[in-house]
């Protein structure tokens, strides 16, 4: 694939998009149900032609959110009742291995990612194949091991460390001057 496309979807990333461990529940062969840690690479835009070149370039899906009215949004609005919020948002969304290889592919672009891009690397690295699917990627979840979940916990912890927003520095009023 060319370097400009895979530099301009890390820039898409970087500036409307996330790097996330998310925890979920699955059901176990024995019915039972368990959580279960995975990686997610999504995008949002009101620009549908963006959403749906990263799904032709590197696969994925793609959500649709409508436009809600103010008086969705703020019930007690009067003076803008009709009027549209917001512009339709669109969401690509890559999971798993898709969203490691795709991660392997930018990461040599991304700059504000890069820390949330490398937590999810080795998380895949070391968590590559959820428990319990068969060879060709598909099948029913068993209850991970103790150990498995630990270090699941793990990272998934490390990475919502990297997703903290900073607070502002407080800048005193004599270093304005």
């Amino acid at each position: 694939m060319d370097n400009g496309w895979l530099g301009w979807a890390a820039g898409i990333i970087d500036g409307e998009g996330s790097i996330t461990l998310q925890r979920g529940r699955a059901t176990t062969l024995n019915r039972r149900r368990t959580d279960q840690i995975a990686l997610f690479v999504r995008a949002v835009n009101s620009n549908a032609e963006a959403m749906y070149k990263l799904r032709d370039l590197f696969g994925g899906s793609i959500g649709i959110r409508r436009p809600r009215k103010v008086e969705e949004c703020f019930p007690n609005a009067q003076a803008s009742k009709g009027v549209t919020h917001y512009l339709p948002q669109y969401t690509w969304l890559l999971t798993s291995g898709k969203a490691a290889a795709f991660l392997r592919k930018i990461r040599p672009w991304l700059v504000i990612k890069a820390p949330h891009a490398q937590i999810g690397l080795e998380f895949w690295k070391v968590c590559a194949k959820p428990p319990g699917w068969n060879a060709k990627g598909a099948g029913p979840a068993l209850r991970l091991s103790d150990d498995e979940a630990r270090v699941r916990q793990k990272f998934f912890e490390q990475m919502r460390l990297t997703q903290v927003r900073s607070r502002p520095i407080a800048v005193q009023q004599s270093a304005l001057v």
